[in-house]
């Protein structure tokens, strides 16, 4: 089972979904969502929590792991090797490295079926279902019912299961997540 974040617009179409899926010792984050400019942006992670730095004058969230900003992609884009925290700025500081390299067969296979869950809520991509290929993502008639309403940000309502927790939500307010709905008040945690 997933974790599922969805959130909506005023007018409640869609703005963004976050699913999140542990196995063993990682958590995977797939995202689609609105980066603004009438764009929408990707993101797909493979995530631990796991202590890099030992220099206790360097405030450290431990995230390691790899991203890439495409639900498609068949490579790492790059490697997580820490995320820091900058308590003068109060945002998260992703300590990264180009990587380019291939995923395991077993990453490629959780990213295709987290794209295809994230197809059970909308409409993305091209839709078998409907014949049809979506310039921009439509929120599917869907059961809401099911999923638990939380409107933390003040904007359009925003629905989750009973699995969803924040945790490696951090990595919403640095400079690699490209999607315009994120996380800020997790800064409060380390300051």
């Amino acid at each position: 089972m997933n974790a599922t974040y969805i959130n909506l617009r005023e007018d409640k179409s869609f703005h963004t979904i976050i699913l999140m899926k542990k196995i063993k010792e990682f958590t995977y984050v797939a995202a689609l969502g609105y980066a603004g400019g009438g764009v929408y942006e990707e993101f797909f992670g493979k995530l631990k929590y796991d202590q890099v730095t030992t220099d206790p004058d360097v405030a450290s969230v431990g995230i390691v792991g790899f991203w890439t900003d495409s639900l498609g992609s068949d490579e790492w884009q790059e490697k997580i090797n820490d995320v820091l925290v900058n308590e003068e700025s109060e945002i998260f500081e992703a300590q990264v490295e180009d990587l380019y390299d291939f995923m395991e067969p077993s990453d490629a296979s959780v990213q295709l079926m987290m794209a295809e869950e994230i197809k059970k809520f909308i409409y993305v991509w091209y839709d078998e279902e409907t014949d049809t290929e979506y310039e921009t993502p439509v929120l599917k008639d869907i059961d809401f019912s099911e999923l638990l309403e939380n409107n933390e940000t003040g904007s359009g309502p925003i629905y989750t299961n009973e699995d969803w927790e924040y945790g490696f939500m951090e990595i919403t307010t640095t400079s690699i997540w490209r999607l315009s709905h994120h996380f800020p008040s997790m800064i409060d945690d380390y300051l």
